[in-house]
């Protein structure tokens, strides 16, 4: 534990016997980190490693993490609702929606022409990468529990057909991405630049 903690730039002696109100949010995520690499693990699952964590802080640890997977030759599945950490660190995003995958591919495919339009309809709602207007997301998201036929996104979404609500959609190669929607291939939908 005494090198785990060393690798992820902390005391030894000091943080080895803390308790948690002794170090701060940034230092317990790197504690965690520590600990989870004891096993050297082939692939690491980060589940928003960053909440919590101001914006300096949270880029030295995602900077960390980054670090110590690439030195370990580590896979890493990062778990995140913030799309500038998937841009920043991803090589392949899957973007999920009411528990379904609903787009996978590169991440700079992705975002500059994304073929779901819950896809496209996050990259625009987030103003640190759009420069143009925003552009919401109209409705209510799901209760996941209430599992209906056809595509989930189908309340929301502006380009719903009927074979939409009757006919769940399966992930299908569309470009570079593999996209479940029932008209991928027809509708252009606008990323980011």
């Amino acid at each position: 534990m005494l090198n785990a903690l060393g690798e992820v730039g902390l005391s030894k002696k000091r943080h080895f016997m803390a308790f948690s109100h002794e170090v701060s949010r940034g230092q317990a995520q790197r504690t965690m980190l520590a600990a989870s690499l004891l096993a050297a693990p082939r692939l690491l699952i980060a589940d928003e490693p960053l909440s919590g964590l101001d914006v300096s802080v949270a880029r030295a640890v995602l900077d960390l993490i980054d670090d110590l997977r690439t030195k370990r030759g580590m896979g890493m599945l990062l778990v995140t609702h913030d799309l500038a950490i998937v841009a920043a660190v991803a090589d392949r995003v899957a973007v999920v929606y009411a528990g379904m995958i609903v787009e996978q591919a590169p991440v700079e495919a992705l975002y500059r022409e994304p073929h779901h339009p819950y896809t496209s309809g996050l990259l625009g709602s987030l103003p640190a990468l759009v420069k143009e207007r925003l552009r919401p997301i109209r409705g209510e998201a799901p209760d996941i529990f209430d599992v209906v036929p056809g595509c989930p996104f189908a309340p929301r979404c502006d380009f719903v057909v009927d074979r939409c609500w009757a006919e769940r959609p399966v992930l299908r190669a569309v470009g570079e991405s593999r996209v479940a929607c029932h008209r991928a291939e027809e509708v252009e939908l606008p990323g980011v630049g």
